[in-house]
């Protein structure tokens, strides 16, 4: 069953990637997944952490991600 689910869960993230928003494809595929993290025993921190950055880029629309990205290269620029 769990591998139904994960197969399930990889295929609506990739095909939402694919039609809209890759960053809402990311963001589900984190939330859904978070259910086999608790299962194979990752540590409950990530567990915790995992489905609010999943949420987060689920919400996130098209010109919030250009200024993130533009964030992400100034940081990467300064080291």
């Amino acid at each position: 069953r769990n591998s139904i689910s994960l197969a399930v869960a990889i295929y609506l993230s990739v095909t939402i990637a694919l039609s809209r928003n890759p960053y809402a494809g990311l963001g589900y595929f984190m939330v859904i997944t978070t259910v086999f993290l608790g299962v194979n025993g990752y540590h409950l921190i990530l567990y915790m952490i995992y489905p609010i950055i999943g949420v987060i880029l689920i919400n996130m629309k098209e010109g919030k991600s250009r200024l993130l990205d533009r964030i992400i290269n100034k940081a990467q620029n300064r080291t």
